[in-house]
């Protein structure tokens, strides 16, 4: 698994992951389509790892929720979709998993670490203003579920 960027987000106190590769099909007008190839960025090694945990660390202050995005999150390599899961829990932090893949097909693994999920495919036909959970959401299809509430 690789990581294309890692972005800290002032308007909703997150620190964003970019992973990088989706194994389509492919949504239209995707907002990510320069980091479907599985190949960009850098490895998701232990220099990584201590990488993104200092950046929370220095801005612990400023960050609430660590937002884990793609590409495609769930068409990663499991082994290290865990690793990481594992050391965000750790934070303490909301941990937030966007994906294109329905509620029923995020492996339990996953669904236990997250404290919301939001599920379904970037639809450009359907792009209105829809917020859920404090976070505006790119299509009127897409759905935020909130552990222990939703699922």
């Amino acid at each position: 698994m690789n990581v294309a960027a890692t972005q800290y987000s002032g308007k909703y106190r997150a620190l964003e992951i970019y992973v990088s590769g989706c194994k389509g099909p492919h949504c239209p007008g995707c907002h990510n389509s320069e980091i479907w190839d599985f190949d960009c960025g850098t490895k998701f090694d232990e220099d990584m790892a201590k990488f993104i945990l200092t950046k929370i660390h220095l801005f612990d202050n400023m960050i609430d929720r660590i937002w884990v995005l793609g590409g495609e999150p769930l068409d990663q390599d499991t082994g290290d979709l865990s690793c990481l899961f594992e050391m965000l829990i750790r934070t303490g932090k909301e941990i937030w998993l966007f994906t294109r893949y329905e509620l029923k097909d995020v492996p339990e693994f996953i669904l236990a670490k997250c404290s919301y999920v939001k599920s379904g495919r970037y639809d450009e036909t359907m792009v209105e203003e829809k917020e859920m959970y404090g976070v505006t959401l790119g299509s009127s299809n897409q759905t935020i579920y909130k552990r222990g509430y939703d699922y």
